[in-house]
C-alpha cells in the first residue's frame, strides 16, 4: 500500500466512524424518548384508574413536561375516556352523560 492508499482508507475508516457515532446518538435519543413516553403512559393509565394520591403527577409533576407533551397526555387522557365511554352500556352512558352535564351547567354558574 502507498500512501495515497492509506489516506483514502483512513478517511473511510473516519466516515464511517462518524456515521456510526451518529447513527448510535439517534438511536440513544430514540431510546430515550420511549421510555419518556412509557412512564409518560403508565402514569396517565395509573391515575385514569385511580390510584392512590401517591400515583398521581402533581403540580409540580405536570411542571417538568413541555407544552407538547401536555396536550400528548391530554389527547390520550381524552382517548382512553372515550374508549372507556364507549364500552359502557346504554344505561350507564345515560347515567353519566346526566351526571356530566349536570356538573358542567352547575360549574358553569357559580360564582
Amino acid at each position: 500500500m502507498n500512501i495515497d492508499e492509506i489516506r483514502k482508507q483512513y478517511e473511510r475508516d473516519m466516515e464511517l466512524k462518524k456515521r456510526f457515532n451518529e447513527g448510535f446518538r439517534r438511536g440513544e435519543e430514540s431510546a430515550k424518548q420511549a421510555i419518556r413516553y412509557n412512564k409518560m403512559m403508565s402514569n396517565l393509565l395509573l391515575e385514569f384508574i385511580g390510584y392512590e394520591d401517591e400515583w398521581l403527577t402533581t403540580k409540580a409533576g405536570y411542571n417538568k413536561f413541555n407544552k407538547a407533551q401536555l396536550i400528548e397526555i391530554i389527547f390520550k387522557q381524552r382517548d382512553l375516556m372515550r374508549t372507556l365511554y364507549n364500552d359502557l352500556d346504554e344505561s350507564k352512558k345515560e347515567k353519566l352523560k346526566i351526571k356530566v352535564e349536570k356538573d358542567v351547567w352547575t360549574s358553569m354558574y357559580e360564582d
